[in-house]
């Protein structure tokens, strides 16, 4: 008889596949396996383009900025190698430099990105196309509490010596002939995640390397090879529960030169490449210029960043970009809308299926990059039929309003829907006929404060501030309410329509 050890062990290994299928767990990708709960990292999707929107331009003196970091809501940059060893506050709208902070113990060799975790920020000083040989490679620590209390006179750093653990040959190799560059990595749980940059080919491959963020020397150790097509230049990692990361970079080939970023998700502990990767093409850089430094501002929201290309006169610029079109939702959405019918904006959406799913937060904003949860509600559950919901927000004030959809699971890990622009900008307009009007005359008030019918109330008073008339009426977009003038002496009037949004005068005549 077997024993009941050998017994479980043979029936675990039997049964295990069977309860823990995988496979492709994105409905997204081309090759999604509904039936499968444990994601292996083998999903491919269809081509996705996207195109960054209108950028704003950098200070000049910002002309080789090479990174971006987003600290206590402020955005940092650097100029590379060459340049100046200092940090610089920029303004997002304006693309101006606020503050310049000098790091007095370093020296920039080859600044090329940079990042940072609630105490710390780093400048990774680890380029190395020139010859593929810098023993030098290195990383510089600041504390965040330095760097807001005194940048006038500038701040010290600690400092992160490292070296590669699989180069061993540094003959020099000549200018971009390399596999041991390096300008992008990101922070996370006390270890600085590295991700090189291939100039050799044909695969254009990134490795993932680690090093502590302890100061002191260490060898990079590698952890996973990746064949991106291209060469990456800035990284970031999300910092919420999707812990989704984005790599960017360019194809090195002057011909070909496409942008791109890859997203990558749902992988295992600090596997980043044994989750879900998805490419999305940027267009060209001779376009957009070559983008250097990217940060996460908030979920699935960031900011880009070009740095000059002279030769194509094509200016530094600061792009913004969004990724929520792309990362799967915790429930299988089937659609999200939202209308307006005055005064309310309606929103709803269904669900085809829910695992394990928490709730729903929804989130409004007025610039599509700043979001307030507006009201939660709380989800299926799991269910395998469609699910409906809705919610009525009342509209405040005349604005263009964007809507998205914060879907959290049982676990706490959550995703966000595309989202949904509403127009319920005022377009009102008030036309009085005939002007001058003769005593007698019907006026004519057309007052259009919508698609629909409208409650206002009319007034008329006279310029010693006597009411002639005061009532309330049903506006209609397409035809005017006649009022009556036989009892109007010839003169100068004030009328007014109100609506509970806005208030118009308008002065007439009466002959």
């Amino acid at each position: 008889m077997m024993k009941p050890v050998l017994l479980a062990i043979f029936l675990w290994l039997t049964f295990y596949p069977l309860a823990a299928q995988q496979g492709c767990t994105d409905p997204q990708a081309t090759n999604y396996n509904p039936n499968a709960t444990h994601n292996n990292g083998s999903c491919s999707y269809a081509t996705t383009n996207y195109t960054l929107p209108q950028g704003v331009l950098l200070n000049t003196n910002l002309n080789e900025n090479s990174g971006l970091a987003y600290v206590n809501g402020d955005l940092w940059t650097f100029n590379d190698g060459g340049n100046a060893a200092s940090l610089y506050k920029i303004n997002p709208a304006t693309g101006q430099i606020l503050r310049t902070v000098p790091v007095t113990n370093a020296t920039n060799v080859d600044w090329e990105d940079i990042t940072a975790d609630d105490q710390y920020l780093y400048i990774g000083d680890f380029g190395n196309n020139a010859n593929g040989n810098r023993q030098d490679l290195k990383i510089y620590k600041i504390t965040l509490t330095d760097l807001y209390n005194d940048p006038v006179l500038g701040v010290n750093a600690e400092v992160i010596n490292f070296a590669y653990s699989d180069q061993t040959d540094f003959t020099p190799k000549g200018e971009n002939r390399t596999e041991f560059d390096c300008e992008a990595f990101f922070v996370r749980n006390n270890q600085l995640h590295l991700f090189s940059k291939d100039w050799i080919g044909p695969l254009y491959q990134t490795k993932h390397y680690i090093v502590p963020t302890a100061p002191g020397s260490y060898v990079a150790t590698l952890e996973e090879t990746f064949n991106v097509n291209g060469a990456i230049t800035g990284a970031d990692i999300a910092r919420d529960n999707t812990n989704e990361i984005v790599l960017i970079g360019y194809h090195p080939n002057p011909f070909d030169s496409k942008l791109f970023m890859w997203l990558l998700f749902d992988y295992h502990d600090d596997s980043f490449f044994s989750g879900n990767k998805r490419r999305i093409e940027l267009g060209f850089a001779f376009v957009k210029g070559q983008i250097e430094g990217v940060t996460y501002i908030g979920e699935g929201i960031g900011y880009m960043a070009s740095e000059r290309v002279d030769i194509l006169n094509l200016p530094a610029n600061l792009y913004t970009f969004t990724s929520v079109n792309w990362v799967p939702l915790p429930v299988n959405l089937l659609n999200f809308n939202v209308t307006y019918t005055s005064p309310d904006i309606q929103i709803s959406w269904q669900t085809a299926t829910e695992t394990e799913s928490g709730y729903f937060a929804l989130e409004r904003s007025v610039d599509a990059i700043l979001f307030e949860e507006i009201h939660r509600q709380a989800a299926a559950g799991t269910s395998n039929s469609i699910q409906s919901y809705r919610y009525t927000d009342r509209k405040e004030g005349s604005h263009t309003y964007y809507y998205r959809l914060k879907m959290v699971d049982k676990n706490g890990k959550f995703t966000y829907s595309s989202i949904q622009t509403i127009d319920v900008t005022d377009k009102r307009i008030l036309q009085i006929n005939p002007v001058p009007a003769r005593r007698g005359e019907y006026l004519e008030v057309t007052y259009s404060p919508g698609n629909t019918p409208s409650p206002i109330q009319i007034s008329l008073w006279d310029t010693k501030g006597y009411t002639w008339l005061q009532g309330n009426y049903l506006s209609y977009p397409a035809s005017g309410i006649k009022l009556d003038t036989t009892h109007l002496p010839p003169g100068i009037y004030i009328l007014q329509v109100a609506d509970t949004q806005e208030v118009i005068t308008q002065k007439i005549l009466i002959l």
